[in-house]
């Protein structure tokens, strides 16, 4: 009984080694990890050697005209921020009503703060300055092709009691013609093995 017990142990382990060693050869390797998952989006397939692996979704990805937003929460020593580029199409201005994101909790939703987001932008050459408190509009370029639209970073730090999972909602943003659409934006927080590496879950 034991020696069987120990063939079937032996056996088991060789066939995890050889999953792994396939995954390895493959560039991807099983992971470990503790990330947001944007919890209303549909898990998205990524390929590796063919073959279709499920991966959660990380982010919301709103637009207000032809510009486009990407809001994501990190984690990391604990601590969890909101990160929220912003790529401003080439003419287009956006008014913000305020920098402040409003942060409600999942297991708690009477516990709602406003966070202020902090954005920098492109100011010269492989250079990000910060943006005026004050100002509350991000621009387009309003000089060269369509092409040459401008990026913008906003960050926010949210609050230790809501670390575990949070709604995500937005100031109210306009182009001039359009609002940009204010759901709140669900992250919670996750942890997983994931097939991180080429073309796998990053």
């Amino acid at each position: 009984m034991g020696s069987r017990h120990l063939r079937y142990g032996v056996m088991t382990h060789r066939r995890m080694l050889a999953s792994l060693l396939l995954a390895a050869g493959a560039g991807c390797v099983p992971v470990k990890t503790t990330y947001y998952e944007a919890v209303d989006r549909p898990w998205a397939a990524a390929f590796t050697e063919g073959s279709a692996a499920k991966c959660p979704p990380t982010y919301y990805a709103p637009k207000v005209g032809a510009s486009q937003f990407v809001v994501r929460a990190m984690h990391r020593g604990g601590k969890a921020q909101i990160a929220v580029g912003v790529r401003v199409a080439w003419m287009e201005k956006l008014a913000f009503k305020s920098w402040n994101v409003r942060l409600t909790s999942v297991s708690d939703p009477t516990i709602q703060l406003f966070v202020p987001l902090r954005f920098s932008g492109e100011c010269g050459r492989l250079t990000d300055c910060p943006v005026p408190a004050d100002t509350n509009t991000l621009a387009g370029s309003e000089s060269g092709p369509p092409k040459f639209d401008r990026y913008f970073n906003g960050l926010a730090d949210v609050p230790p009691e809501l670390v575990a999972g949070f709604l995500v909602e937005l100031p109210e943003v306009s182009d001039g013609t359009e609002q940009l659409d204010a759901r709140p934006m669900k992250f919670e927080l996750r942890s997983r093995v994931l097939v991180k590496g080429l073309h796998g879950c990053e």
